[in-house]
């Protein structure tokens, strides 16, 4: 979580959810969730559509400001969360399987590599040797610098989170 003045601009956080209930509110936030143990859930309220998560290692993203109501398919659930300002961050979540791996360039300010199943490898300009991540472990990249990440076996399950300052006009 990263705060300037008070505000907290983003957050990646694992959760565990036991029980139903309401989703906190997170009006003025871009919100993505990923369900990584368990038989999933549904969430519903307001004037959305109801989303049903029950597929492990499936984003899906929606307004913060929804504070549907979350129903389990089946008790716990882990899931993976990331939030962004949306006035002043933007982020992106994506999953990567198998040993193929994905190169990223040289743009976000700061990244995050997670291995969700398995060990990741990450490979760093200037390193001689990739840096293993075990399993629930967490790299974050800071600055703008490309990488090469990839699963250390075969069922690898790896979270590539992007985050980037919103550019805002002088003229609004």
């Amino acid at each position: 979580m990263v705060e300037r003045a008070g505000v907290v601009q983003w957050r990646v956080s694992l959760a565990e959810i036991e029980n139903d209930g309401p989703f906190s509110d997170f009006t003025g936030y871009d919100r993505t969730i990923v369900p990584l143990a368990g038989r999933g859930f549904r969430l519903s309220g307001g004037d959305a559509a109801p989303i049903v998560l029950a597929q492990n290692f499936v984003p899906q993203r929606f307004d913060g400001g929804w504070s549907p109501l979350c129903e389990l398919i089946d008790r716990p659930v882990q899931a993976l969360n990331a939030l962004s300002l949306r006035a002043t961050q933007s982020h992106t979540l994506a999953i990567h399987t198998s040993t193929v791996g994905a190169a990223f360039a040289a743009c976000a300010q700061v990244r995050y590599v997670i291995a969700l199943r398995d060990d990741a490898l990450v490979s760093l300009p200037g390193e001689r040797e990739a840096r293993r991540i075990a399993f629930r472990d967490t790299l974050r990249i800071d600055g703008a610098q490309a990488a090469d990440v990839a699963g250390a076996s075969a069922h690898a399950v790896i979270a590539i989170i992007s985050l980037e300052t919103v550019s805002i006009s002088p003229n609004g």
